[in-house]
Order: C-alpha cells, then structure tokens, then sequence
C-alpha cells in the first residue's frame, strides 16, 4: 500500500516469497530499493520466518520498520514475543499505539555479527529448536548438520526429517563432519547443529572407539563425568557405548 505522500506499508502474507524480486539498481527518487517498503507488519507468531524471506527478497531493508503482530494466546508470555521481535530486529507496538509511515525515526540499527551464540542442554531439550528460532529474521542461512546421515535407525530419521521439514526452503544445507571448511568459506549466519555430534562423528572417524587392549592402569583413574544419552530417549550410537 503507497500513500499520499509515497510512503509504502506492507502487510505481509505468511507464503511472502523469498526470491529477491529484482537485480541492479531499480531505486525510486529517494535512493531506497524500488521494492523496499516504509513499514512491514508481520505476524511472527504464524510465520516467523517471514521477516528472513522480505529481507532475502529485497522487500525489507536497513530503513524498513518491521512490526510485529500476532502477540496472544499462540505466545506464553509477552515477555517471549517481545523476546522473538528483538531476535529478529522488529519491534512490539502497545495497543492503541499509533504508527507512521513512514516511521518518524529509523528503526534501531540491528546487531551487526560477526558474533557467537552457544545454545546448551541436554539431549532433545529443544537445543536446534531455539537456534534455528534465533536465525529466523536473517536473509542468509547455511545449516550446518554434523549429525549421521539418515537410514539404518527409525527414531533417528524422523528426528533428521523433522529437523528438515522446520526449516524455511531458502536455506542452505551443508550435511559433513568438515566444519572448519564450512565456516572458512560461507557468509551469512551458519547454525552449526551441533558440536557434540561433530566431536564423537570425528572422533568416530579417528578410531576412538575401536576396542583395544590397553595395559592395565597403574594407578586409579580420577572420576570423570559426562552427560546421560539415556536421558534423550533415543538409541545410542557407537561413541556413547
């Protein structure tokens, strides 16, 4: 929707497209993208990814107020939609608030990386969940899946088919132990699913758990522990036994 005055209000469909919609420099009078809105309104609660794809498609910018919408009973608590906005760089009118468009003073710059985030818990505890969450409003995405490759284990393909199903089409999968080359040559946001399947895939691949004989310990071995596989309800591979 344009205005009088030329500013551009979206309200965007849950299916936006993510294609970037144009190549070059198609830009209006004011300098702005030709198909860069003022203000977008987006329920982030039936389709968060949403904001990722207008900024893919070139529809969402660095001046593009997003706002978002949807806060109610689909949400806990206020304090986790307002919690997601800021993950994705939007922000959470009050009731009764009135919006301009376009806004008045720009949106507040987002947090510009590169930066880290480690996302820890136990086994099935929502781990992949919350990251993939975080990244939602980004416009680039490499996945970066350490785990084994799907087959040969029931329990263990539904989870790796469930974990591609959730994910918004646009991004990139790149299913290998060889995460060093990965995060060397990609740009954008990788999500890195996840470090303990890494760590026993190489050790694994290393030979650590071939059974070997070892000479008997001189000496008592110190305690160690680690965390339960047990505890996830899945079936444990090779480096867990």
């Amino acid at each position: 929707m344009e205005g009088p005055g030329g500013g551009r209000l979206l309200y965007a469909h849950p299916d936006a497209p993510a294609d970037p919609l144009g190549k070059g420099g198609g830009r209006d009078s004011s300098g702005a993208p030709q198909h860069q809105v003022d203000v977008a309104i987006v329920d982030i609660v039936e389709s968060p990814s949403t904001v990722g794809a207008l900024r893919r498609a070139g529809v969402a910018g660095t001046t593009t107020a997003v706002v978002a919408v949807g806060g109610d009973h689909r949400v806990h608590s206020p304090e986790e939609f307002a919690r997601r906005a800021r993950l994705w760089g939007a922000s959470c009118p009050s009731d009764g608030q009135e919006l301009l468009c376009p806004p008045a003073v720009w949106p507040p710059g987002r947090i510009q990386g590169p930066h880290r985030v480690l996302v820890t818990g136990g086994a099935r505890s929502g781990k992949s969940t919350e990251a993939e969450l975080r990244l939602l409003g980004e416009s680039e995405i490499t996945y970066l899946a350490t785990g084994p490759a799907a087959g040969g284990d029931d329990a263990w393909d539904r989870r790796v088919k469930a974990h591609q199903e959730r994910r918004p089409w646009w991004w990139r999968t790149e299913e290998t132990l060889e995460a060093a080359g990965v995060l060397e040559r990609t740009s954008g946001a990788v999500l890195f699913d996840c470090v303990g399947t890494w760590l026993a895939g190489t050790m694994d691949a290393c030979g650590m758990w071939r059974i070997r004989r070892v000479p008997a310990p001189k000496r008592r071995c110190p305690p160690a522990s680690t965390n339960s596989w047990r505890r996830g309800g899945a079936p444990p591979p090779m480096s867990w036994r």
